[in-house]
């Protein structure tokens, strides 16, 4: 991976910036929601991992469709 040396230079003169928020009480908790329709979001949970491993592109209106069909189908 290369990492452009504007991009390094750029985080190092905000270092004091970005330790900052990280120190700060400001940071956002995230909590888990229960699923509503499990059995939907096992079947596009195994859809998505089986796509990755085949490397096929998948997109945010692609996710959409396939939910939807899994909606109608199970």
């Amino acid at each position: 991976m290369n990492v452009n040396r504007l991009t390094i230079s750029k985080i190092i003169k905000q270092k004091e910036k970005w330790l900052a928020i990280l120190s700060s009480n400001n940071i956002k908790t995230f909590y888990h929601k229960e699923v509503k329709y499990l059995q939907i979001e096992e079947a596009l949970g195994l859809w998505i991992e089986n796509a990755n491993a085949n490397n096929l592109m998948i997109s945010k209106m692609i996710i959409k469709e396939k939910a939807l069909f899994f909606c109608i189908t199970i």
